[in-house]
């Protein structure tokens, strides 16, 4: 699995090669870099979300 450490420095290399290079047509790469941070952002925060209930779930359960 690619970690999210791995997409942000693809992304960061990638940007540095556009920019030094003028390489425009790279653009659609890092687009899709981005998308794929976006969605690991959201997938983070879904995760995050339903750990949260899961411990007042099992804090609010009778013991």
């Amino acid at each position: 699995m690619i970690t999210r450490a791995a997409i942000e420095a693809s992304r960061a290399k990638l940007a540095q090669i556009m920019v030094t290079h003028d390489l425009p047509q790279l653009g659609p790469i890092l687009e899709r870099l981005n998308r794929e941070l976006e969605a690991r952002t959201a997938q983070d925060a879904a995760m995050a979300m339903a750990r949260k209930m899961v411990e007042a779930n099992q804090s609010a359960a009778p013991r």
